[in-house]
């Protein structure tokens, strides 16, 4: 795994945000723990969690929830843990979503050291050594200061060559599975639209009335009206794009139409958008159209995700059955986080 991926996961861990733990395949957050061996080996820590022989302890997690807490007060305010949300405060809200996801990821180590996996040391040392070279002296310090240590650290990088294993696996059955076959020539991936940009709403309905009249064409229209510079002298040309480039609701209003259909007034920051769909393309349709190739596998990988995103909690869900799960919610509810 590229040393950028595991730095990502890294500080994801580090600086998770709440309402994020529900991990879909695309960003995976890994947690620190120690194997019960090691928990139980004289030291005297004691566990948090427990996934069959894989354990939690105590000061991890007291590690990981002050990181977070002291995140949402640097942003939020000093008092911003007693606050609600749903009924629940957030200082709860954060210990649980910290249970959820320390319990998958101590469940993904499990299910893979039961198949036989496991990374080796000078690999998991090769990886960390190349995250701490390129972790600022700062982030490191500050990581020290709250209570991390190079151990703990360490086993975040030990921990996402697990989770990489494990989605390595699910991206593999995706590739070979009858879905992703089945969604290469059935799912939409890009669209070819034009559109009309203008200030205000009423414009809009004053353009909008001229694009169904038909006198003119959406492309003269356009050029003549189109606050967008950059595709109005190409009739409002915008090419053909995927998803995840264009704002949310222009994305949303686009994919929806059937070529020829000409779309309501949609509003975005950037102000009033009337659409035209030109053409629509399944990964299919943009191999005979010889689409570029790297458009093409970046349309796959996204099909890939769409899979693995739905099975990834699926199969974590089947997997945490195997294994006898454990939570010291005692220590959990009487948890005091650190003042700033």
């Amino acid at each position: 795994m590229k040393i950028k991926k595991i730095l990502a996961l890294i500080i994801a861990a580090l600086l998770f945000v709440t309402g994020c733990s529900n991990n879909g395949g695309g960003e995976t957050t890994t947690q620190a723990g120690t194997s019960a061996s090691q928990q139980n080996s004289g030291d005297g820590a004691k566990y948090v969690i427990k996934v069959g022989d894989e354990a939690l302890t105590e000061d991890v997690f007291a590690f990981y929830a002050n990181m977070q807490a002291n995140l949402y007060r640097s942003s939020y305010g000093s008092d911003v843990l007693e606050q609600t949300f749903n009924g629940e405060k957030l200082g709860d809200i954060i210990k649980a979503n910290l249970v959820d996801s320390f319990s998958r990821d101590l469940t993904i180590v499990a299910a893979l050291k039961k198949e036989g996996f496991a990374p080796d040391e000078k690999t998991v040392t090769e990886k960390f050594d190349e995250f701490k070279a390129l972790t600022p002296a700062e982030n490191y310090e500050m990581f020290i200061k709250q209570g991390a240590t190079e151990e703990t650290l360490k086993e975040d990088v030990r921990r996402s060559l697990y989770v990489e294993e494990y989605l390595a696996r699910l991206n593999k059955a995706a590739e070979e599975s009858d879905e992703y076959k089945e969604l290469l020539k059935t799912e939409v991936v890009q669209v070819k639209a034009r559109h009309i940009l203008v200030e205000t709403e009423e414009e809009a309905k004053k353009v909008l009335e001229l694009v169904k009249a038909g006198e003119k064409s959406f492309s003269e229209l356009a050029s003549e009206f189109s606050k967008d510079e950059m595709s109005k002298v190409n009739g409002g040309d915008l090419g053909y794009f995927g998803a995840g480039v264009m704002i949310p609701e222009f994305e949303t209003a686009a994919f929806a139409l059937n070529p020829g259909d000409v779309s309501d007034i949609v509003p975005s920051v950037y102000g009033y958008h009337i659409i035209l769909c030109e053409d629509k393309r399944t990964v299919e349709k943009m191999i005979a159209d010889e689409a570029d190739a790297t458009d093409i596998e970046n349309a796959k990988i996204l099909l890939v995700q769409k899979i693995v995103q739905r099975t990834y909690m699926e199969k974590v869900n089947e997997d945490m059955k195997k294994f006898a799960l454990e939570v010291n919610q005692e220590f959990i509810d009487n948890f005091v986080f650190k003042s700033e």
